[in-house]
């Protein structure tokens, strides 16, 4: 159906059920119609119809229902009616609260009220308790003034006391201006008090250091309080012990002090006059039995004019300041320090015993210190008797060495002198017969007369032990041994200990000895030996010899310090022996005691050489000397048998000493060794020496070691004896030519202008033979090869450089070149000459023929 044909009472239809119901249209023509304004009249009457019919079923039901609704009404008005009453009671309830709270609150307001009164009312009565409490303090205040003016001094003290507690148990005493008041008024009057305590106090024990005099009073003048009650005073202000002090303070400062100072020469003396000590002169009396008297003089007059109440507090302090101040300074001051003096030293401990009985008897001491210091008069006595000893040596070194001056030495030993004919075979022939001679550098086996003189001369170059040293001491001198597998040779320089200090004996060469040509066969048999005590050698018959006594002299130069250190021990053992041999004494038991001080002395010196000596080259040397001076007087010391020293010697103090001067001995020898090597280490091992400016620096070093060898020689000839001097420049000489060796050993190729060079090189250091001296005996042999280790294997080294290989298979067959190892041979043949036949040949016979 089209839209236009839609009618206007479907229209109208449609709405009412959209109004009532809600409902949609069924038909979508209805639902999509135009709705026209024709149509409105009608859906309008439609809606009218409808309201109407709606009316007219509202008024049906209501006057169906008509009196439920009529009952429901009533109901209503009731029920209004009890709100409305419910409301008027509300308020009136409401109204009764705000009442109820009016009233709380007027109850509150009178309660403070109450209370207030309340409080009020306890503050009038604890404020008329204080003021009452105060009127009553001032007015004990005011008593206490009184009490002062009339000298009742304890009794003024107690009430100010009982006011400080009154006072102090107020309420509030700390915020009250009026207790504040009343405090500062009582702390006023104690002040006052004190000062009036403090006057009484100066009245009675008046100190006047510009007079130096104390005067002691009993009572004070005029109406003044008495002693007693100031004393008591004092006591209950707890002043008393700091008055003692301070009394005591003035009396040790103004009497005590400078009577017992015996250092300044003179003391004081005292005299008395009524209640008065004054010092009145002075003395130059310091004996023990003046100072005690002085002291009871002193301590009488304060016994019968102090007080009562306080001497015993004032003895309590002073006898134990005094008794220290005697046994610190004056008594130890007192001991005399020699035997001469020991009737004085009796004297002085019988005069303090007597001083102590004398305290004891006054009742101003029970202590026995005193006594006891009596008692330990042999430790006393040692200890001053060690002090003086070592004052004295201090004194001595720190002079320093001021003087030098020559001593001599001599010593008788027992030797085995070879036959003239034995000697001019040994001795006779040329230095080359010496070297070539089988007991060379082969010589393992030395005479059993030769190892005997040497043993008896202290010469063992050859000997490894360092037992002469005393292990117990941290002495090194530098083992030059070359360690490794590159050369397995016996060590060019194995240089102990030993061969720097054991061999420190003198006389091997001594000019003025008449005996000693019996020594002449040493060199020959000792020139040139090995470490090697193992390897064969043919047997050699010994010479005929016989024993003889001879006198070995050698002089030494030595400072003052020795001689000036051995004149106090001597003292100190001559003074050990009177003591022993003396009847009994206080001081007998000391007698053993004294050797200890050796010892002590000993020490000291040991322990401030160091800085005694000047500083130069030959300090070290100097030490050493004094030290065998020194070592060599303990040495010839007695002791006596009654002494308790062990075995009656002194071998532990002479090897201490010894060992102190080996040391300075070491150091100095390892010192120069350390320069001459590193000189030598300037010329970089010799390598290339020919070319500049590697010639320049080999040529320094050369010349450097040779200077520094002949300047330790020109200075040490003036100190040690020949014998030492000899030893230690072969000790330094050693060195040098070790490292030398040991240097060209090193060098893989050694072309001709170098082995020249070299060769000049070793003649520089070759003319330092001049300082050694020949053997005895006019054979011309120099003793070189005998103080210095590797000598011959130095110039064999020299001869290599400069020889052909026939001349080195010549030496080498003749034995000459038994110093060296096969490898060195062979390494030194082939930095030598070219790899050819006859090299080759060379090395295969020295390999063949080890040796």
């Amino acid at each position: 159906m089209a839209p236009s044909e839609i009618k206007p009472s479907q229209l109208a239809d449609a709405v009412l059920s959209s109004v009532l119901d809600g409902s949609y249209p069924d038909s979508d023509d209805v639902a999509g119609a135009v709705l026209e304004a024709s149509a409105l009249p009608e859906i309008v009457a439609s809606l009218q119809k409808a309201r109407e019919s709606l009316y007219d079923e509202v008024r049906t039901a209501s006057r169906e229902n008509g009196p439920e609704v009529d009952s429901w009404i009533s109901q209503a008005r009731r029920l209004h009616k009890d709100i409305e009453s419910s409301k008027t009671k509300a308020d009136e309830i409401i109204q009764l609260v705000e009442q109820e709270k009016r009233l709380d609150l007027e109850l509150e307001d009178s309660t403070m009220q109450a209370r207030l009164l309340v409080s009020e009312i306890k503050f009038s009565e604890a404020l008329t308790d204080i003021l009452s409490k105060l009127q009553l303090i001032d007015l004990t205040l005011s008593q206490v003034e009184h009490l002062l003016d009339t000298g009742e001094l304890c009794q003024a003290i107690e009430i100010l006391d009982d006011v400080r507690a009154a006072l102090e148990k107020l309420p509030a005493s700390d915020g009250t201006i009026v207790i504040s008041l009343m405090k500062e008024k009582a702390k006023g009057l104690r002040s006052m008090l004190v000062d009036k305590i403090e006057d009484c106090w100066k009245c009675l024990l008046k100190v006047n250091p510009r007079k130096s005099e104390i005067s002691v009073y009993r009572d004070a003048a005029g109406s003044g309080p008495s002693t007693e009650n100031v004393i008591e005073a004092l006591k209950k202000l707890d002043l008393l012990n700091g008055k003692i002090d301070h009394l005591h303070h003035q009396i040790d400062t103004l009497l005590v002090a400078p009577r017992l100072d015996l250092l300044k020469g003179s003391v004081p003396t005292f005299s008395v006059e009524g209640n008065t000590l004054r010092i009145s002169g002075n003395t130059n009396d310091l004996n023990a039995a003046r100072m005690f008297k002085d002291l009871r003089q002193m301590i009488t007059f304060f016994n019968r004019n102090l007080p009562s109440g306080i001497t015993p507090m004032f003895s309590r302090t002073f006898i134990p300041n005094l008794t220290t101040r005697l046994i610190s300074s004056s008594l130890s001051s007192s001991v005399p320090s020699s035997l001469d003096d020991l009737p004085k030293f009796e004297a002085l401990l019988k005069e303090t015993r007597d001083f102590e009985s004398f305290l004891h008897q006054i009742s101003w001491a029970n202590e026995t210190e005193l006594r006891e210091w009596t008692e330990r008069a042999p430790k006393v006595w040692l200890s001053k008797r060690k002090e003086t000893s070592l004052d004295k040596a201090r004194q001595i070194l720190s002079h320093g060495a001021s003087a030098v001056k020559v001593v001599e030495r001599a010593e008788t030993q027992k030797v085995k002198v070879i036959s003239s004919t034995e000697r001019r075979k040994s001795l006779g022939a040329p230095m080359e017969d010496v070297w070539n001679n089988d007991s060379g550098w082969g010589d393992r086996d030395t005479s059993a007369d030769t190892a005997a003189t040497a043993k008896s001369l202290q010469i063992d170059i050859d000997d490894d032990d360092a037992s002469c040293w005393g292990l117990d001491e941290d002495i090194d001198i530098e083992d030059e041994e070359q360690e490794g597998d590159e050369k397995p040779s016996v060590p060019a320089d194995a240089l102990t200990d030993e061969d720097g200090l054991d061999n420190l004996d003198w006389g091997e060469w001594g000019e003025d000895d008449p005996g000693i040509e019996a020594q002449e066969s040493i060199i020959a048999s000792d020139i040139g030996s090995t470490k090697n005590p193992t390897e064969y050698q043919p047997a050699k018959r010994p010479p005929s010899s016989h024993s003889k006594d001879i006198t070995l002299r050698e002089s030494y130069a030595i400072t003052s310090i020795p001689d000036a250190i051995m004149d106090i021990i001597v003292q100190v053992v001559d003074e050990a022996k009177r003591l022993s041999a003396m009847p009994p004494s206080p001081i007998t038991p000391a007698a053993s005691g004294m050797l200890s001080i050796p010892s002590l002395i000993l020490a000291a010196y040991r322990a401030l050489a160091p800085i005694s000596y000047s500083t130069n080259i030959s300090s070290n040397m100097h030490v050493y000397n004094d030290c065998v001076r020194i070592a060599e007087q303990l040495q010839s010391l007695e002791v006596t048998a009654e002494l308790t020293r062990p075995n009656n010697s002194w071998d532990t103090d002479a090897n201490l000493i010894q060992s102190f001067g080996k040391r300075h001995y070491a150091k100095e020898i390892n010192l120069q060794r350390t320069i001459l090597r590193d000189s030598l280490d300037g010329a970089q091992g010799f390598v290339g020496c020919t070319n500049f400016p590697r010639s320049v620096d080999c040529q320094t070093a050369i010349s450097s070691v040779v200077a520094r060898i002949k300047e330790i020689h020109m200075s040490w000839s003036q100190v040690l004896s020949p014998s030492v001097l000899f030893q230690s420049i072969g000790l330094l000489l050693n060195t040098a030519v070790t490292k030398l060796i040991n240097d060209i050993e090193d060098i893989p190729d050694i072309p001709a202008a170098d082995s020249e060079k070299i060769c000049a090189f070793f003649e520089e250091i070759a003319a330092l033979e001049s300082l050694f001296p020949d053997a005895p005996g006019g054979a011309g042999v120099s003793t070189t090869g005998f103080h210095c280790k590797n000598w011959l294997k130095f110039r064999f080294l020299q001869q290599i450089l400069d020889s052909r290989i026939a001349d080195i298979l010549y030496m080498f067959r003749e034995g000459h070149l038994e110093g060296f190892e096969t490898e060195e041979l062979v390494d030194l043949v082939k930095a030598l000459f070219a790899d050819n036949d006859n090299r080759r040949k060379c090395i295969d016979e020295i390999r063949s023929g080890e040796h």
